[in-house]
């Protein structure tokens, strides 16, 4: 909605869905590379964790990049400007986006570790958690874009104060939580950096993405006034923080662990 929100979003889908494919080519040329790189021994059971939790992030980012690839697409398509739906469907397509971007790096992190290169990790760390600010900027700005086009109005801070006034500095203690457990040592993160932690990470990463194409499928077929509810876009938050803190907490650390 133009008007209202300053911007067309279906003229940047389709800039945002060749960004989303190229990420997409990324992560898969990578992981064809570390498939390559695995000796017999590595491909028999023994690779080191760092490798194999890069594996699995790459394909998970692969398929998901794929998918917000298609969202925007879709979303380029939209002819009806005016209506709600570009947008809401835009807030789904940027909430995979912005969960997805810093688990790619994520992933380069993983392999980096797997060369026991400290300095490398350091860098590809910090890397990492300017992605986790940007997108967190990302998805709040796409959230108060699709307040005002919803409420046809300006003014979201003063209708949905109390909502950004919580679930905003929310997202963000969450996130800060995340970073902060990161610094400590691996062994030292109370279990998140097990691997069933990692392993429930992943299902609940893989629901998500599921359920995401799904309600996105619902919505681009609903009618052109379609809304997301306020409890909804607040729970959306919610967990957007939360898989992002985990996805924090299991980074390869800095430091070797303790004891």
């Amino acid at each position: 909605m133009p008007s209202i929100t300053g911007s067309d979003i279906t003229q940047a889908a389709s800039s945002l869905s060749a960004v989303a494919g190229i990420l997409a080519g990324f992560g898969f040329a990578v992981l064809v590379f570390l498939v390559e790189r695995l000796s017999p021994q590595d491909r028999a059971g023994t690779a080191d964790d760092a490798t194999l939790r890069a594996l699995v992030l790459l394909g998970i980012t692969f398929l998901g990049n794929v998918l917000v690839s298609y969202f925007w697409a879709v979303i380029a398509g939209e002819a009806n400007i005016e209506s709600n739906r570009p947008n809401v469907l835009s807030f789904v397509a940027g909430y995979n986006f912005a969960l997805l971007t810093p688990l790619t790096i994520e992933a380069m992190v993983f392999m980096v570790a797997s060369t026991h290169a400290p300095r490398v990790v350091t860098l590809f760390r910090r890397i990492y958690f300017f992605t986790v600010i940007v997108t967190l900027s990302f998805q709040w700005s796409s959230t108060i874009s699709l307040l005002r086009t919803q409420t046809r109005d300006l003014s979201v801070f003063q209708q949905y104060g109390g909502f950004l006034s919580v679930f905003f500095p929310l997202t963000v203690i969450l996130v800060m939580a995340g970073a902060l457990v990161s610094q400590r040592a691996a062994d030292n993160r109370w279990g998140f950096d097990s691997e069933n932690s990692f392993s429930r990470f992943v299902w609940l990463l893989l629901i998500m993405l599921v359920s995401t194409a799904i309600s996105f499928g619902v919505l681009s077929i609903s009618g052109p006034d379609v809304a997301l509810p306020i409890p909804v876009i607040a729970a959306a938050q919610v967990v957007w923080a939360v898989l992002v803190a985990w996805a924090s907490m299991i980074l390869p650390s800095e430091a070797p662990a303790s004891g």
